[in-house]
Order: C-alpha cells, then structure tokens, then sequence
C-alpha cells in the first residue's frame, strides 16, 4: 500500500490556551552542544540472565528526573564501571 506525504488542512486542530502549559526557562539546565549526562538515582532490582553456559549479570537501573516505571535494565558490569557509588554497601 503506498501513502501520499500530503498534508490537509482538514487534519488542524484548534490550540486551546492552557496556563499550566507553560516551560520556566530558568528550570531547565542544557549541556553544552544539547547533550546530557544521565544520572543514576538507585538500583531497583537485579536479576542474572542465563544463556546455556554464560551468565548475565543485569540491574534495573531508576534514572534522576524520570519514574520508577521509566527504569531500564543495564549490564552489571558497565554499571558499576560507570557508576561505582550505586554498589558501595
């Protein structure tokens, strides 16, 4: 099937002003060049993956500025390379 890349007036929608929309720009803090370094918060979980004779050690990793439920998995390894304050205790 294939799509036209055409765009219609008909698919606008009418902005509706909402207050609380609005960004303080005094809050957000840029890197330079628009890149930003991810700070680990706390390990959540960990679990051991294996493949028939490798173990995988990995950790739910939570993230500064995101929810428990925006939490990925990381390796162990990279983690503790990369973040050694997450695994002292």
């Amino acid at each position: 099937m294939k799509y036209h890349n055409v765009f219609h007036v008909s698919l606008l929608k009418k902005n509706v002003k909402d207050v609380d929309h609005v960004i303080e720009w005094f809050v957000l803090q840029m890197e330079p060049y628009g890149e930003s370094q991810p700070e680990s918060q706390c390990i959540l979980q960990k679990n051991v993956l294996m493949l028939q004779n490798l173990e995988i050690k990995k950790v739910k990793v939570q993230w500064k500025h995101f929810g428990p439920n925006e939490a990925t998995w990381e390796i162990e390894d990279h983690m503790r390379a990369m973040y050694p304050s997450l695994f002292v205790g």
